[in-house]
């Protein structure tokens, strides 16, 4: 991309500092020095920005990492025990020969009421022991 030249108004100050960048880099023209400095602005930003992300990243880290391996490790035990009841299933299907799908939303057997009851509340005391591990 070519040059374009641009007329702009700086403070006494910022120009002193464009000259010192000028002599520092041996700069053949203020204009070359501006380059530097906008570059090397442009690094530095980017720089701090990864190194903010790095920050974040470690904090939520700290403190949620153990959470994440728990709901990883959790959701690795769902996923496991899906499958094995899926095959089990799929075993008494195939043993007792069955060709229909019964919908537990048309037909609900007993067995699958009392399983849902039991894992309510078997969930409902796992939180009534964590609540009362937090509380006290």
């Amino acid at each position: 991309m070519g040059k374009i030249r641009k007329e702009c108004t700086l403070y006494k100050d910022n120009i002193d500092h464009v000259l010192r960048v000028k002599e520092e880099h041996s700069s053949k023209s203020f204009s070359a020095a501006l380059d530097i400095i906008i570059s090397e602005h442009k690094k530095n930003n980017g720089e701090q920005i990864n190194a903010l992300a790095d920050i974040l990243i470690q904090k939520l880290d700290v403190k949620y990492g153990n959470l994440f391996t728990r709901l990883r490790l959790g959701v690795g035990t769902a996923d496991k025990n899906s499958q094995v009841i899926i095959e089990i299933l799929n075993s008494i299907i195939l043993n007792q020969e069955m060709d229909r799908v019964y919908s537990t939303e048309v037909l609900e057997a007993d067995i699958t009421k009392e399983s849902k009851d039991i894992v309510k509340k078997r969930i409902e005391n796992f939180k009534q022991r964590k609540n009362y591990k937090e509380y006290n």
